[in-house]
């Protein structure tokens, strides 16, 4: 009796340790008793003499690797354990904020999260290293590539370091993850305008404009976008609804001055051009001066409403040291316009 028992928890032991090698038993035994280099030792020959069994590289990584921050050994572990057997059984499920992660892709995944924060913040750190920065953001993404704030970032920092081709294409490798994330977006906007793809640009920036909570930002460079590819209309509507939006925003109040100048010096620089021209000839066109007249008229009004959303600006910021060249620039084309132009094309209509 007593030797069918003895047979019987023989039996048991097996079935409970299933096919484990020797190797692979010391590895965790070894990692119980936090001697990580011995461990480390014996899952290195658990996993010459056991490769199809994905829990010797998943726990080589989560109990070797991952503590001793090797991150991109343990990245390349947990991938190996993931192509022999993804759903492979852990002995002890994981139970985190109270998810059950039961199977080796599962853990792998938990764990590739959480050290992807770590890694995240180191980056973060190294904000003034951007070497590093970058060093530990390229990690992040392959520990975990799920994350597209990572490639935000990362892309940020080509771009600044005028590396715009690696910017445009890490950042949309993150859109392809999130195709609403606010950074990446306001990124390749950024990328686009740099590159004179002004179109695009405002493309991605509207984007930007529809996921963001505060949309400030994102309306002050839509307006000077509008701006830059002449699209005068459009960058007034945004303006109004900035102003709408956001009225004791110094920022914006002095974007549409700037946006009323444009369209005054637009209105005012050929006019002067073609005064000059026409002054130079014996016989004046009446329709042309007239037409020419009516540009300085149009340009004067510009520029009043330039003047005024410039000293709105002034005014909301207390302290007029950043618009008062600005509002020097309107008062000095209203004074040319009134008294030399305007003047000198309605004696030469008349």
């Amino acid at each position: 009796m007593l030797k069918r028992i003895s047979v019987l928890l023989f039996l048991t032991l097996i079935l409970i340790t299933g096919c484990r090698s020797p190797e692979f038993t010391s590895a965790l035994m070894y990692v119980n008793e936090n001697n990580l280099e011995k461990a480390e030792d014996f899952f290195k020959k658990a996993l010459i003499i056991e490769p199809e069994n994905a829990l010797v590289p998943y726990l080589y990584a989560r109990d070797v690797l991952l503590p001793s921050e090797r991150w991109d050994e343990m990245a390349d572990m947990f991938d190996r354990a993931n192509s022999i057997d993804p759903e492979t059984r852990l002995e002890k499920p994981i139970i985190i904020d109270g998810n059950i992660f039961s199977t080796v892709s599962e853990g792998a995944g938990a764990y590739r999260e959480q050290e992807w924060g770590r890694i995240f913040n180191k980056a973060v750190e190294e904000k003034d290293n951007n070497a590093n920065a970058i060093k530990f953001l390229q990690l992040a993404i392959k520990v975990y590539p799920n994350k597209s704030n990572t490639y935000g970032y990362l892309a940020t920092i080509y771009m600044d370091n005028d590396n715009l081709d690696l910017a445009e294409k890490t950042a949309q490798a993150g859109l392809e993850i999130n195709p609403e994330d606010l950074l990446i977006l306001q990124v390749i906007a950024s990328i686009s305008q740099k590159n004179g793809q002004l179109n695009k640009a405002v493309k991605y920036m509207e984007q930007a404009l529809m996921v963001a909570e505060d949309k400030g930002n994102i309306l002050k460079k839509l307006i000077y976008l509008f701006i830059d590819i002449e699209d005068f209309e459009t960058a007034i509507e945004y303006s109004m609804k900035a102003i709408r939006e956001y009225p004791n925003d110094p920022d914006i109040y002095y974007n549409v001055g700037v946006l009323y100048q444009k369209m005054a010096l637009a209105l005012f620089e050929p006019a002067r051009s073609r005064f000059v021209e026409e002054s130079n000839k014996e016989k004046w066109d009446k329709k042309i001066m007239n037409s020419i007249y009516n540009d300085f008229a149009n340009a004067r009004s510009l520029c009043v409403d330039a003047k005024d959303y410039f000293l709105d600006s002034a005014d909301l910021e207390g302290d007029d040291s950043g618009s008062a060249h600005a509002v020097a620039e309107m008062k000095k084309t209203i004074n040319q316009l009134d008294n030399i132009f305007i003047p000198s094309v309605r004696d030469m209509m008349d």
